[in-house]
């Protein structure tokens, strides 16, 4: 059986705090390809309440410092996954994801991923090409949330 794409390119997203689970939300999988140079880099998008906590606009202290999220290994047998754990600063003490300069206050995190990180596994993720499809939503569009809200992943 295989699994629809779409539904393979979301991933919980635990919040610790060293090894004490402080939260916990949704990301997905992003894949910007640059053609010219034949390169490709994936990105983890989620909130960044997620990530710290609170808002953006609360402008408090993370309550967290690294994740757990996983990926794919097969997309026809979807339970195996691979866990990686991820700091969320670097050595200077910075923040690892990538805030939208123009909207400080949007709830949105970016974080590249280093290419070895994903080894061993079959990452599926949307694109700027998935996304350029002409969808029309109205009121009475029938819609599907892809997450995993309170924990329900396992």
């Amino acid at each position: 059986m295989t699994v629809d794409h779409i539904s393979l390119v979301t991933t919980p997203v635990l919040l610790l705090k060293g090894d004490t689970l402080v939260s916990q939300g949704t990301g997905f999988y992003y894949i910007s390809q640059h053609k010219e140079k034949n390169l490709s880099v994936v990105f983890l998008v989620t909130n960044y309440h997620v990530l710290t906590g609170s808002s953006p606009s609360d402008k408090k202290p993370p309550i967290g410092d690294n994740i757990i999220f996983f990926c794919h290994k097969d997309d026809t047998r979807p339970g195996e996954i691979k866990q990686i754990r991820f700091p969320l600063f670097t050595k200077k003490n910075d923040p690892i994801w990538i805030p939208n300069k123009e909207f400080p206050d949007a709830d949105v995190a970016i974080i590249p991923l280093p290419s070895g990180i994903l080894s061993d596994c079959k990452v599926f993720g949307i694109s700027e090409e998935w996304a350029r499809g002409n969808i029309l939503v109205r009121p009475s569009s029938t819609i599907t949330l892809i997450g995993y809200p309170y924990g329900y992943y396992e």
